[in-house]
């Protein structure tokens, strides 16, 4: 989703950069709009950011699991059934992908795809391409404690209420 956000941005607001000297407008013009969403993805750095959301999720999950249950809790199930879910995520990645590309491809125009590969291929986005994996692992890891915090409220303020 920030991905999104970030090309809309890098659209509307930023502007279509200049491509880079080594991508010769003859090459950019050969690919087809697919093709140049597949690399905007690509120089995004999704299918990582992906998996960091899950591992993040993972350490989430288990973390309240281990509070909720306690002595209950089953650490060996769960290893077992989060290592089950990375492999299947792995597995149906490139379906999602496929689909994901399918959905760029109908909402944003050639002319969007254009300026936003544009920009992703130019050396300013070349840059930004580089630093997002270091962004992205902050946000996650900002929006984990955000996260917990959010729920440990919700818990608290729904037993509150169950008391009363």
């Amino acid at each position: 989703m920030r991905a999104l956000v970030f090309l809309l941005l890098t659209v509307f607001f930023v502007g279509p950069a200049q491509a880079d000297q080594a991508q010769s407008d003859q090459t950019r013009a050969d690919l087809t709009k697919r093709e140049k969403i597949a690399e905007i993805l690509k120089a995004q750095h999704f299918q990582d950011e992906l998996l960091a959301y899950a591992a993040t999720a993972r350490e989430l999950i288990v973390a309240d699991a281990r509070r909720s249950l306690g002595p209950g809790f089953d650490e060996q199930a769960t290893e077992t059934l989060f290592d089950e879910l990375r492999k299947s995520l792995k597995k149906h990645l490139e379906g999602y992908v496929a689909d994901l590309i399918e959905v760029y491809s109908e909402i944003f125009s050639d002319e969007e795809v254009d300026a936003a590969f544009g920009f992703y291929t130019s050396e300013m986005g070349r840059s930004i391409s580089e630093k997002w994996p270091r962004y992205s692992k902050e946000h996650a890891r900002l929006d984990a404690v955000w996260l917990q915090r959010v729920v440990d409220e919700a818990l608290k303020e729904t037993r509150k209420a169950m008391e009363e």
